[in-house]
């Protein structure tokens, strides 16, 4: 069922506001994270319909969880609650976060293979018919700046890794379009997958720089582990 209208807001107190045009009587479903984080799904009463996303206060971010998306469909979900008139309700479910560039994820359930559901700036992850995650989309909001250093660091060590490889050419301008994006998780996930898959030897001294750069912007070792075992 689709829902419009919708607004996506960003302040100092409250980090992610998505609504809809319809958000009067309102329940609400309350995410806590462990041990910080606070996240409300504002669900409309009869017709269960979700109108409105709120963070309050975000958890320790993570990195940013591999999924599959088996379809894609438009609307807002409906919920299988109960809800007759305003109330708040808490799940049991343990709020998680990442972000990658102006995208926000938040999670309370292993994701594995989801159904998305895009209704304009939010997308919804729902898993075996129950609702598991959110992506937001933040409309204005700048991508995510990191220090220059390792900015320049990143691009360097992507010419020096990836000159004279069978790595597509188009492949390297995408790794490069990531990071100067702000994506640079993204990007830096990207090269080590493409040094993998095209068995592009990797000195040691590379390894080093791909892991101080990855430890400083919080990508888990294991995306650059691999090269070390193959060196």
């Amino acid at each position: 069922m689709p829902a419009r209208d919708e607004l996506v807001e960003c302040d100092d107190f409250v980090p992610i506001r998505w609504s809809t045009r319809a958000t009067c009587a309102l329940s609400f479903v309350r995410f806590d994270g462990d041990p910080i984080g606070l996240f409300e799904i504002g669900v409309e009463s009869r017709s269960q319909i979700v109108r409105s996303l709120a963070l309050v206060e975000a958890p320790a971010e993570e990195a940013w969880p591999t999924f599959a998306v088996d379809a894609q469909l438009q609307g807002a979900p409906v919920l299988a609650t109960d809800f007759e008139g305003a109330r708040y309700e808490r799940s049991g479910d343990v709020l998680r976060f990442a972000s990658r560039g102006t995208r926000a994820l938040l999670y309370w359930a292993k994701l594995e293979s989801v159904t998305r559901l895009d209704c304009a700036l939010a997308s919804f992850l729902v898993q075996r018919e129950q609702l598991v995650g959110v992506v937001v989309q933040l409309g204005d909001a700048s991508p995510l700046k990191y220090p220059h250093h390792l900015e320049s660091a990143f691009a360097a060590l992507t010419h020096t890794t990836t000159a004279g490889s069978d790595i597509p050419p188009e492949s390297v301008e995408s790794i490069r379009d990531c990071a100067l994006r702000g994506e640079m998780g993204v990007a830096l996930e990207d090269l080590c997958a493409q040094l993998i898959e095209y068995e592009v030897p990797v000195t040691s001294k590379a390894i080093t720089e791909l892991a101080r750069i990855g430890e400083a912007i919080g990508i888990p070792p294991a995306t650059w582990e691999q090269l070390r075992e193959r060196s």
